[in-house]
């Protein structure tokens, strides 16, 4: 009983016990169960809030996505369309720029240059350098071909024309000797008037032709063949005219002032070639007289050529004028003959300093001014040869009066005379001119007789012994007076088919050739037509034979 006693208060000490352990841990149990109810509700929170970050990034993602393709397709879209404009402007170059520039390497000038088709989209951009350098590669390819044609087209002409200009100056020699032989050295009775008169015509064609030659060689950047000593301006001018078709179309007026002074033999031959060309023009172009006229201006002698034909349109004066200032031509782009000529004379302004300019005239034609630098004139003659006539002294030019002189043989010069040429040269002219610088022979009427072309020598080849020399005694040449003009018409410059008057080759001193004066007797002028009218009948071989028209 004892021990159930026992055992019930220990039952219920351990429940009392229990009981007061359990009532002490229950706040501590409602607490942790509180801390997990909120750990796990902070847990959803950060679940919650965890899957919010990625729908969010996955969102952001998502739309940078669509942005980021959205870019690519607009700058797709800007390349194809930069690319249809690439394509545009090569087209462009394929169809109109380098069409363009073909044609501007053909000669044909464009009002407006081709550039880009878009200038304001490409301008300065690398699209726009690399199509300029494309443009830039094709005119340095044709220039250098063009280049290389034009040296062989130049080296070709070149040859041939000295071929041609060698013939005809054999031919010229011929005739020379000729008239020569039979009519000036008086062998004989003489040429009758039918042969001379086809020998005139057949030599001032051949000095046609000569001129022809000159401007092949000139346009190929050779020399004109033809090394003179001094002339004066009225030996120039002479011998211009007499190598235009229409000689008889052209009035100049002497001066002895201006027709006397002399011009340097280096530029003798270029004046006279520049001077054919204007004359040419000038008679072709007009239905009537080309006036030509010398004066003196500071900057040396001008030379004027004026016409009274249609004249020359604002744009045909530009034409000329570039032609003039093109100074080394195109061989390959001569298209137009008309050219040539202010081709030529502007090829003869580079390489000796002539000056030529072209304006309207007031006569309704054109009027063309040829300047021959002061540099280039050399000086006056002897005092002696330069002071006025004395009253009766003839007042007309002649021709000299043809006296019989031996053949040609080697003799020694007199003292005074040089050869000219170059030593053993066969091409070397067989003349003669003073040592003081004057020309031996003047241009009156015939200009090839003391121009010869001298080719150098070939090397390995021997020169000949030097060529024989005759001297020939010449009659006094008479006056002209100072405003005497000296026109085709003249029967001492002129044979009797109106050609120019020919003189024989002759070496002449100084003072056997005295410059032309001024006189103002009528009855020297008379006296000096009756000397004429002999001279001429005795070269022609009688009275009957003398055509004064």
């Amino acid at each position: 009983m004892i021990n159930d006693v026992h055992l019930l208060i220990g039952a219920s000490s351990a429940g009392i016990t229990a009981g007061l352990t359990w009532a002490c841990h229950l706040p501590g149990r409602r607490r942790a169960a509180q801390r997990v109810v909120r750990a796990q509700a902070r847990a959803e929170q950060a679940a919650a809030r965890a899957e919010e970050r990625v729908e969010d990034a996955a969102r952001t993602a998502l739309t940078s996505a669509y942005e980021r393709v959205e870019e690519a397709r607009g700058e797709a879209a800007t390349s194809w369309s930069q690319l249809q404009l690439v394509m545009a402007e090569l087209d462009h170059l394929v169809e109109a720029r380098l069409p363009a520039v073909s044609q501007e390497l053909q000669g044909v000038r464009m009002r407006t240059p081709v550039g880009l088709r878009r200038p304001g989209h490409f301008e300065g951009s690398e699209l726009a350098g690399s199509l300029e350098a494309v443009e830039e590669a094709l005119r340095d390819t044709a220039t250098a071909v063009r280049r290389r044609v034009e040296d062989s087209a130049r080296a070709g002409v070149r040859v041939a024309a000295e071929e041609i200009q060698a013939s005809l100056t054999r031919a010229q020699r011929d005739i020379d000797n000729a008239f020569d032989d039979q009519d000036d050295l008086g062998a004989g009775p003489g040429l009758g008037a039918p042969p001379a008169n086809t020998l005139a015509r057949v030599d001032h064609s051949v000095t046609l032709a000569t001129h022809t030659v000159q401007r092949l060689r000139i346009l190929t950047e050779s020399w004109p063949g033809v090394q003179r000593a001094n002339c004066t301006i009225a030996e120039i001018m002479e011998s211009a005219r007499g190598r235009i078709r229409q000689s008889e179309s052209v009035d100049y007026t002497y001066r002895a002032q201006t027709g006397e002074a002399v011009v340097e033999g280096l530029i003798v031959e270029p004046v006279i070639v520049a001077l054919t060309e204007l004359l040419d023009n000038a008679t072709a172009y007009s239905g009537s007289v080309a006036t030509t006229h010398v004066s003196r201006v500071a900057t040396g002698m001008r030379v004027t050529v004026e016409d009274q034909g249609l004249g020359m349109s604002p744009l045909q004066l530009q034409e000329a004028e570039r032609a003039l200032a093109s100074g080394t031509p195109d061989v390959t782009a001569l298209a137009e003959p008309g050219k040539l000529g202010f081709l030529v004379i502007g090829r003869l302004m580079q390489a000796y300093g002539l000056r030529v300019g072209l304006s309207p005239s007031a006569a309704g034609g054109i009027r063309a001014d040829l300047l021959i630098p002061a540099e280039h004139l050399a000086a006056e003659g002897p005092p002696e040869a330069n002071a006025p006539a004395a009253a009766g002294q003839s007042a007309r030019r002649t021709a000299p009066t043809p006296v019989a002189v031996p053949m040609p043989v080697a003799v020694p010069l007199p003292a005074g005379l040089v050869p000219i040429g170059s030593g053993g040269n066969p091409w070397a002219p067989d003349r003669v001119r003073n040592t003081d610088g004057a020309g031996a022979d003047p241009l009156a009427g015939s200009h090839h007789e003391t121009a010869h072309p001298a080719p150098p020598v070939q090397a390995g080849r021997s020169a000949p012994g030097a060529q024989a020399v005759h001297v020939a005694q010449v009659a006094q040449v008479e006056q002209t007076p100072e405003t005497t003009p000296v026109t085709p018409t003249t029967p001492a410059t002129q044979t009797v088919h109106g050609l120019p008057k020919r003189q024989p080759r002759r070496a002449v001193r100084q003072a056997a050739a005295p410059r032309q004066r001024e006189v103002s007797d009528p009855d020297a002028l008379t006296e000096g037509f009756a000397r004429l009218r002999g001279v001429l009948a005795a070269g022609y071989g009688g009275d009957d034979n003398i055509n004064e028209g």
